[in-house]
């Protein structure tokens, strides 16, 4: 049904915070308190805290790791912690202070991760970048930028960058050497692993836009209803989602807006809506970026120009999967 990924994704939480209306951090903004993964290291740009006991030089400072991989730390200098784990740093750290410090007593964490970024991008609410802390999985990362908009589609295309296949049979490679590969996010949901890989640093994830067709006019909900199985809906199907016709519907007048191929126009498709219900007429079959338009039995002229205009400017058209929810 095309409704079915609306409800899977809300389901398992990708779009609980938009439901409870909870703040869902920027995506491009780094996690600021922290945090210790024993399986995670150090990188470039990564900022690290370190407190030793009587080491009050050190203390209270916030060490950011070089491009080369370095930090510098006062009074044992430039200590290499690039590829380090947490314990493995507090090691080396141990090691170098000892010199000055009868067994130094040290903790290491991590304040700002900057190091491993991945690309979150398409239909999620906060496209841009997130920062992977320990690892993560496709659905976490779609997660941690917000969650799918209500016009997400089923798919979603991973991208690893050259020399790091992704691991699936349908990946294919570019001509720079990037492994490319498209997933299934409603079967991601339903548990499939293998369509919820493990990201890694510098991946791209790329949500797709659903193919939508909208209702407005004289019906108990408007909006944009989501294509996302194979079959593409039908004028019975959209105006059932959308609660049915109002006591003042003009069922006979009813009219389709079509985009016209290599134009910016639409053309005009008059349904009698009686007939579809009885059987006289056939069920019509909509198109990506249909209107259908219910008017009322008084008025019956379109407004075409004010649909579309309310499409571009998003005041009229609400997503009809977020009613659902």
């Amino acid at each position: 049904m095309a409704l079915s990924i609306v409800f899977v994704l809300a389901g398992l939480g990708l779009l609980q915070a938009q439901a409870t209306g909870q703040t869902v951090p920027g995506a491009s903004t780094a996690a600021s308190l922290p945090v210790r993964d024993p399986a995670y290291r150090v990188g470039p740009e990564d900022q690290i805290n370190i407190n030793v006991v009587q080491g009050e030089e050190v203390n209270g400072r916030e060490y950011k790791v070089g491009p080369d991989g370095d930090i510098s730390v006062p009074l044992i200098g430039r200590v290499h912690a690039a590829g380090l784990t947490l314990d493995e740093l507090e090691a080396e750290l141990r090691s170098r202070f000892s010199r000055y410090i009868e067994r130094p007593q040290l903790a290491v964490s991590i304040t700002d991760f900057r190091s491993q970024p991945v690309s979150v991008l398409g239909a999620v609410v906060h496209p841009g970048t997130v920062y992977l802390r320990s690892r993560k999985t496709v659905l976490e990362a779609i997660s941690e930028a917000g969650g799918l908009r209500p016009d997400a589609g089923p798919t979603a295309t991973i991208t690893r960058k050259a020399g790091a296949k992704l691991p699936l049979p349908g990946a294919s490679v570019s001509g720079d050497g990037a492994s490319r590969v498209q997933l299934n996010l409603v079967a991601a949901t339903s548990g499939d692993s293998s369509q919820n890989l493990e990201v890694q640093a510098h991946d791209v994830i790329q949500v797709s836009e659903a193919r939508m067709v909208y209702v407005l006019g004289e019906v108990s909900r408007q909006g944009g209803l989501p294509i996302t199985g194979t079959s593409d809906l039908t004028i019975m199907q959209v105006i059932s989602a959308a609660g049915g016709l109002t006591r003042i519907a003009a069922s006979k007048e009813i009219r389709i807006l079509r985009p016209v191929a290599g134009s910016t126009g639409r053309e005009e498709i008059k349904v009698n809506f009686k007939e579809v219900l009885s059987g006289k007429s056939a069920d019509v079959a909509l198109v990506p970026n249909d209107i259908v338009f219910v008017p009322d039995n008084k008025g019956r002229r379109i407004a075409t120009r004010v649909l579309e205009s309310a499409i571009s400017a998003g005041t009229s058209i609400l997503t009809l999967g977020a009613v659902y929810r």
